[in-house]
């Protein structure tokens, strides 16, 4: 097993050498899937990193060779993104549909059009005006 999956020098990350080999071989055993990136998944969602680019290396504080007692500290973190505004993703969607409108309408028109047009089904879809120019103010 040392081949596909082991700890380092000094215990403090582990590395799975084979991917391939590791989710046909030993995944299955321990999750109800075989799919490496759900399990990196899972080990980000528990606070481990990659520490090493080029190959899969992971660390967490919590996890170490030879220190059961830090397992328990292992927590799932829970993100809850903030609520939108009521409003702010219509407006949000009305000004990128606005904006990529332009961009194609300048790439595929020859005319001078200062005001492109929305395509209308999106225009329908996501009640939008009519086109206008963007004024940006910081």
């Amino acid at each position: 097993m040392d081949d596909l999956i082991s700890w380092n020098d000094d215990g403090s990350t582990f590395i799975v050498w084979r991917p391939a080999e590791f989710v046909r071989d030993l995944l299955p055993k321990y999750f109800k899937h075989n799919n490496f990136s759900s399990f990196v998944r899972q080990l980000n969602t528990n606070g481990f990193r990659k520490v090493v680019l080029d190959r899969w290396e992971f660390a967490n504080d919590c996890f170490r060779r030879g220190e059961k007692g830090l397992l328990h500290d292992i927590q799932r973190r829970k993100i809850t993104p903030p609520a939108p505004i009521a409003g702010t993703v219509t407006v949000a969607v009305v000004l990128v549909v606005q904006a990529i409108a332009r961009t194609v309408s300048r790439s595929t028109s020859e005319t001078s059009s200062s005001s492109p047009q929305i395509h209308p089904p999106l225009r329908q879809r996501y009640n939008a005006p009519q086109a206008a120019p963007l004024r940006w103010s910081f």
